[in-house]
């Protein structure tokens, strides 16, 4: 991951969540419902800002609480528009 990426708490547990299981993009979309390439995207830091039904999806298959990673989201969206 670059710099910036390193950066974004909810990109980093996304990625390393998704290795830890063993899964790969294509399972992890199976299990989401979601694109695995949208997936891939939301681990490399290119989108920052799910919906909230995508948040309920990735909480359930990686089987942790939505608020958590709606945390890690807000946290994500606070420190780029900082950026900015």
């Amino acid at each position: 991951m670059r710099q910036k990426e390193k950066s974004n708490q909810f990109a980093i547990f996304l990625y390393n969540a998704r290795l830890e299981r063993g899964w790969s993009l294509r399972e992890a979309g199976m299990r989401t419902g979601l694109e695995p390439s949208y997936i891939n995207r939301l681990e490399r830091g290119k989108r920052i800002n799910p919906s909230v039904s995508t948040i309920q999806s990735l909480a359930v298959a990686f089987q942790v609480e939505m608020i958590d990673l709606a945390e890690l989201v807000l946290q994500t969206l606070e420190k780029e528009k900082n950026n900015h």
